[in-house]
């Protein structure tokens, strides 16, 4: 049967996207997922396989890493799980994948949180040649990815920014959009299942 690290948003051994506009908490929410995760305690309703989970950053920094997710664990009532680990990332994954495949087999990684998509890919998310090798790097690996990316602008019907591979290649993606109002403290976010094999 089909096995999941959370049922039923992350395939086991498969990558998935999760793509949105800016702004849309898609970060954040990849930040809970790695969290839900590394704590086995938390399942909020899901059914979470937990592992130890390596976030992958091309966008920010550790401190911002750390500050977002201590306020993260802490509003659930946790710590910041020892199964929980961070790397900046300034190369391509695809260049980069021996040293990855090195905190992996360190570490006992399980799952990987990639974010961003476009940086990752070596900021050319549009071009296939580009693309293909990304997910080529993530096969190789052979363990459970999240993709956080962004959506094509101008397009009638939202979709990841880039190749038409953003699409083709995970074997399962989700649209992310939220709905918040400026003066309330709740954050709403839906999920979208755009694509599934």
């Amino acid at each position: 049967g089909i096995r999941y690290r959370i049922n039923p948003l992350l395939l086991e051994g498969q990558p998935t996207l999760m793509y949105g506009e800016g702004g849309a908490a898609k970060s954040a929410f990849g930040m809970y997922l790695a969290l839900m995760i590394s704590l086995p305690v938390l399942d909020r309703g899901f059914a979470v396989e937990p592992g130890a989970v390596l976030y992958l950053d091309y966008e920010t920094d550790h401190n911002d890493f750390k500050r977002r997710t201590t306020e993260l664990a802490a509003g659930l009532g946790y710590d910041i799980p020892n199964g929980l680990y961070y790397r900046r990332c300034i190369h391509p994954l695809a260049s980069d994948t021996s040293a990855i495949q090195r905190i992996i087999t360190d570490k006992a990684i399980e799952v990987l949180v990639i974010d961003s998509a476009g940086l990752a890919c070596g900021g050319q998310p549009q071009d296939e040649s580009q693309v293909i090798p990304y997910f080529g790097a993530l096969r190789q690996m052979g363990i459970t990815t999240l993709t956080i990316g962004h959506v094509a602008k101008n397009a009638e019907h939202k979709t990841p920014f880039g190749s038409v591979y953003w699409t083709n290649m995970p074997r399962s993606v989700y649209e992310v959009k939220k709905v918040q109002n400026e003066e309330e403290d709740d954050l709403v976010i839906g999920l979208y299942h755009r694509k599934v094999n």
